[in-house]
C-alpha cells in the first residue's frame, strides 16, 4: 500500500509542476504579447521624393550604401523573475538600415547610470564581411576611476566572416528582422515554410556549442519584400559530433574544458529533435508603399539555453521585443564602411583548430581604412598564418591522479607492513 501510495503521490507532483509550468507559461506569454503591441498608425513614416547625385571624388572604401529605409526604434529584454513574472533587464534605442542588396548598417546605444557613461554599438556588413565598434565616451582605469575617454584612445572592434552578427545576440534579432527573411529566400527559394541550417544568433555563439547545432524552422510572409512571420530555432543531433576540433567557431578556452567532450558524448545519444531553444514572431508590420512591409513589433523568446531537452520548451527564460517607432526612406547616400578614427581590431575570420594546433583571433589597428581582404600585408604581418601549440593540462591532471594513487596506497598498507614488522 505505501508504495502504491508514494508512486500516486509522485505522479500527481509530476501533473501539478507540469500545470504550473503551463500556467506560468500561458501568463508570460500574455504579459510579452501585451508588451509587444505598437500603435501601427503612430508609426511615422518619413520619405522625400529627391534625385540622388553620386560624389565625383574617390568612392569610399566598400563603395556608397543607399538604404532602401531605416527603421529606428527601441529594444528591450526581459528576464524572468520567479514563476510568472517579468523584469526588464535591458533597454536602449537603435537604428537599423539595409539597401535592395541586403547590406546593412546598425547602431545601438546604451547609457549607463552607475559610470553616466553613454556608449555606441555600430554595426556594419558589405556581404562578405561583417564589423563591429564600440565607441564610449567614458572608461575605467586600472585604479577604478571613471574618466573621460581621450580623442586619441583606441574603440574596440571586430571583424567577422559572412553577413549575419554571429557575437551578439540583439544584433542578431534585428538582423533576423530587417534582413532574415530576404536571406532565407536567397538561400532556399521563397516557399512559405521550409527548414535551413542556421546557427543560433539569438545566443551566446563563441562560448558554447549549442547555438550551432540548430536547425532554423520558419514561414515566410507572402509579402512584396519577404520577411519572416515565425521562426523556431531547434536543436538537430545530427550536428553533434564529439570531435572537439570541429567546433572551430568556439574560443579556445572553452574547448579545452574537460566537461565539453563528456557533455558531447552524452547529447550524441539523444534521440529527440524537438527541442526548442528560441522562437521568433513578427507581431505588426507598416506597409510603407505597395512594394515594401518594414517590421514594426516583433517578440522572441528564448526557452532553454540549456542543450539538454530535460526542460519543456514552453518554459521561457528570456525575451525580446523590437519596437519601431520611425521609418525613414528618404534616399540618401554615405559610406557603407563608416570611420572611427583609431580602432583596435580583432580579426576573427582566422579562427582555426586541428588536433595539435589552433589559430586565434588576430590583433591589430586601423585607423579609417578596414582590413576587407584577408591577404592584406597588415593582416599577414599581424600573423594570419602563424599557428599556436595547443596547451593541454592533461599531464598534470595525470601526475596528480599518479601522486594520489600513490598516497592511497601507502595509507592502505603501511598498517599492514607495521603489523608485520611488529610480529617479527
Amino acid at each position: 500500500m505505501k508504495i502504491i501510495k508514494w508512486n500516486f503521490l509522485f505522479w500527481m507532483s509530476l501533473v501539478w509542476c507540469f500545470c504550473v509550468s503551463s500556467q506560468s507559461a500561458e501568463s508570460l506569454t500574455r504579459q510579452l504579447e501585451l508588451l509587444s503591441v505598437v500603435d501601427v498608425d503612430k508609426v511615422t513614416v518619413v520619405h522625400e521624393d529627391k534625385t540622388l547625385e553620386i560624389p565625383e571624388n574617390e568612392v569610399p572604401q566598400g563603395g556608397w550604401f543607399i538604404p532602401l529605409y531605416t527603421a529606428e526604434g527601441t529594444i528591450k529584454g526581459y528576464r524572468i523573475q520567479g514563476t510568472n513574472k517579468l523584469h526588464l533587464s535591458s533597454e536602449f534605442p537603435f537604428s537599423f538600415s539595409v539597401d535592395e542588396k541586403n547590406r546593412w548598417q546598425l547602431q545601438m546605444t546604451m547609457y549607463d547610470k552607475e559610470l553616466e557613461s553613454h556608449s555606441g554599438y555600430h554595426y556594419f556588413s558589405e556581404g562578405t564581411n561583417t564589423f563591429y565598434v564600440h565607441i564610449s565616451d567614458k572608461f575605467v582605469d586600472r585604479e577604478w576611476n571613471v574618466r573621460d575617454s581621450p580623442p586619441e584612445m583606441s574603440n574596440p572592434g571586430s571583424v567577422l566572416s559572412g553577413q549575419i552578427p554571429i557575437r551578439n545576440s540583439y544584433a542578431g534579432a534585428l538582423w533576423l528582422s530587417f534582413c532574415g527573411g530576404k536571406y532565407l529566400a536567397e538561400q532556399n527559394g521563397t516557399n512559405s515554410s521550409d527548414v535551413h541550417k542556421l546557427v543560433d544568433i539569438l545566443e551566446v555563439t563563441d562560448v558554447y556549442p549549442n547555438p550551432w547545432w540548430c536547425d532554423f524552422h520558419y514561414q515566410l510572409s507572402s509579402f512584396p519584400n519577404p520577411l519572416i512571420s515565425t521562426g523556431s530555432f531547434i536543436l538537430n543531433t545530427n550536428y553533434i559530433t564529439t570531435d572537439v576540433e570541429d567546433y572551430w567557431q568556439i574560443r579556445e578556452e572553452t574547448v579545452k574544458h574537460d566537461n565539453l567532450p563528456s557533455l558531447l558524448k552524452e547529447l550524441k545519444i539523444v534521440l529527440t529533435n524537438t527541442v526548442v531553444y528560441d522562437t521568433y514572431e513578427l507581431r505588426q508590420c507598416k506597409e510603407v508603399n505597395k512594394n515594401l512591409k518594414v517590421p514594426v513589433s516583433v517578440l522572441i523568446k528564448s526557452c532553454d539555453s540549456i542543450p539538454y531537452p530535460a526542460v519543456s520548451p514552453d518554459i521561457i527564460w528570456f525575451s525580446y521585443t523590437i519596437e519601431v517607432t520611425n521609418i525613414v526612406t528618404t534616399p540618401r547616400i554615405m559610406p557603407l564602411l563608416p570611420t572611427f578614427g583609431y580602432v583596435s581590431v580583432e580579426d576573427q575570420r582566422f579562427w582555426y583548430r586541428d588536433k595539435t594546433h589552433f589559430r586565434g583571433s588576430i590583433l591589430y589597428p586601423c585607423t579609417n581604412e578596414w582590413e576587407v581582404a584577408l591577404d592584406s600585408p597588415k593582416v599577414i604581418a599581424a600573423g594570419s598564418q602563424s599557428l599556436y601549440k595547443r596547451i593541454s593540462d592533461k599531464p598534470a591532471k595525470i601526475r596528480y591522479y599518479i601522486s594520489f594513487t600513490l598516497l592511497i596506497l601507502t595509507a592502505l598498507f603501511f598498517p599492514i607492513l607495521f603489523l608485520i614488522k611488529k610480529k617479527k
